[in-house]
């Protein structure tokens, strides 16, 4: 997230989004000025995979593909790709 932060592609204060459509459940989150993704209850990750699990009763996911962007939807994968 830091090297998205670095680049300009996200900005601290940005909100992200994950829907678990099939649980009626829809988490937001905001990145910080130091590239952390701080979620709802307050807890700071370093990627969007740790913050999924967190939010996932500790199940794994692959946070770079279910968190998007408020602004226009984009997953934070589509983002990282842009790095290379």
């Amino acid at each position: 997230m830091a090297d998205l932060l670095a680049k300009g592609l996200i900005s601290a204060g940005d909100k992200i989004i994950w829907e678990q459509k099939n649980l009626g459940k829809k988490h937001i989150a905001t990145i910080t000025s130091s590239g952390k993704i701080k979620t709802a209850d307050g807890k700071e990750h370093s990627t969007p995979s740790g913050a999924g699990k967190s939010l996932n009763n500790g199940k794994s996911i692959d946070g770079w593909l279910v968190w998007k962007t408020e602004k226009n939807g984009e997953p934070l994968d589509e983002l990282r790709k842009r790095l290379s």
